[in-house]
């Protein structure tokens, strides 16, 4: 298998990561902001200090893009880059609800390529490699086959959902609010949701690793115009993006772009 040695390294940082961040649980952890609406705790930062130390340290000439590292524009010259997010769903992590996650992605020349994200709070693992299928806990697993927009769940941001960003949506779409676009991503890639939306800013480390589990289970995911993602660009932001089984794609996009 391609990228073999990669996601083995991956595989064991990210699980390492997970442990770090459930030391955490059950006690007061500090909370600061990053801005009014994106809390960083300490947490966030040993994981990532655990990721970077593992994977740069087996792959030294890769370059790096996390949340919670200062970016580098040496990064756009690399050919092979790490994506990550340390701990994707902080205010879940806070909230103690299930539904925050350790995103490792690997990009190559814009291109994700290997992904694994494991949720902490209840130990799952999710990996994937193009070109070879992806697993749960070492299982293969797939998309679901719902092929109707409006009679499937469409998993979307809790916190949109709470500042009523998507009412407009609740006659047309299933809607199921929930914390994390990893752990959404997760979901739709194992068959037990059949698609994600949001309208709003992202960033690179959130979907890095989700996009190559969802694609390889039969899923897809795009640009609310139906473009693909590019990764490893100057700013890691994108705007408004769209996954699902692949059943009723270009159904949920016209749906999406029509209120």
């Amino acid at each position: 298998m391609i990228f073999e040695h990669e996601l083995k390294v991956a595989l064991a940082a990210a699980k390492e990561a997970a442990d770090a961040i459930c030391e955490f649980n059950g006690t007061e952890t500090e909370i600061q902001y990053k801005n009014p609406i994106e809390p960083v705790t300490e947490a966030d930062m040993v994981a990532d200090r655990i990721l970077s130390a593992a994977l740069l340290g087996a792959f030294p000439d890769y370059g790096w893009l996390s949340e919670e590292s200062i970016d580098s524009p040496a990064r756009l010259s690399k050919d092979y880059v790490w994506v990550v997010d340390p701990l994707d769903g902080t205010r879940e992590f806070i909230a103690g609800r299930p539904e925050y996650c350790v995103s490792v992605g690997l990009v190559v020349k814009e291109e994700p390529v290997l992904g694994v994200i494991v949720n902490p709070a209840t130990g799952h693992c999710f990996s994937a490699v193009i070109g070879a299928g992806s697993t749960l806990d070492g299982e293969p697993i797939h998309v679901s086959k719902t092929v109707d927009s409006a009679t499937g769940v469409t998993l979307v941001s809790r916190s949109e959902s709470r500042r009523n960003l998507l009412t407009r949506f609740d006659s047309i779409l299933t809607l199921e609010p929930m914390g994390g676009m990893s752990h959404k991503l997760c979901l739709v890639a194992a068959g037990h949701a059949a698609a994600t939306f949001t309208r709003f800013p992202r960033n690179e480390w959130d979907v890095a690793a989700g996009i190559v589990i969802l694609q390889e289970a039969g899923g897809v995911m795009t640009r609310l115009d139906g473009s693909p993602l590019r990764f490893n660009q100057s700013s890691p932001e994108i705007v408004g993006m769209a996954a699902s089984n692949n059943g009723s794609h270009q159904e949920l996009l016209d749906l999406v772009n029509s209120v």
